[in-house]
């Protein structure tokens, strides 16, 4: 009997949606789609609002032709006007801060701000080569994901 009262009482929460609103959201969602060459060698991802992310973190897919260095690094503003660069964490560098990085290859990076950046409210990422053949692209997906 108890049993059943249980699964009645958790059943409840999930359809109201307290337990999902605790838990949160993850979200991903494009924030940039382009291709790099010899005439195209920056692309950014405009201003992204992060001040409903609880943990904001991004991932960037890319794939080459043949192998370019692209390099990745992300700004922050307090106030859409004054730009910083920022310091990030990602997987290879595990506790180790950078503030940019290079991709190499065909693949996908995955980076997150610190703690210490999440009361930031706008970020901006800026991939950047410097590819002079013209039969050489890059084709970059970045996306933002984390919990709303």
């Amino acid at each position: 009997m108890l049993n059943k009262l249980l699964v009645i009482i958790l059943a409840a929460m999930l359809l109201s949606g307290v337990i999902r609103s605790y838990a949160g959201v993850d979200n991903k969602e494009i924030i940039s789609l382009t291709t790099l060459d010899n005439v195209t060698t920056s692309a950014s991802s405009g201003i992204i609002g992060i001040q409903d992310y609880s943990k904001a973190s991004f991932i960037v897919d890319y794939a080459e032709t043949e192998a370019i260095n692209s390099t990745l690094t992300i700004t922050g503003s307090y106030d859409n006007t004054s730009w910083f660069d920022l310091s990030f964490y990602d997987l290879a560098g595990g506790t180790t801060l950078q503030t940019s990085q290079t991709l190499t290859g065909n693949g996908t990076y995955f980076c997150w701000l610190p703690v210490s950046n999440w009361a930031i409210p706008f970020v901006n990422l800026t991939i950047s080569s410097t590819e002079t053949n013209a039969t050489i692209v890059s084709n970059i997906t970045a996306y933002i994901t984390g919990s709303k």
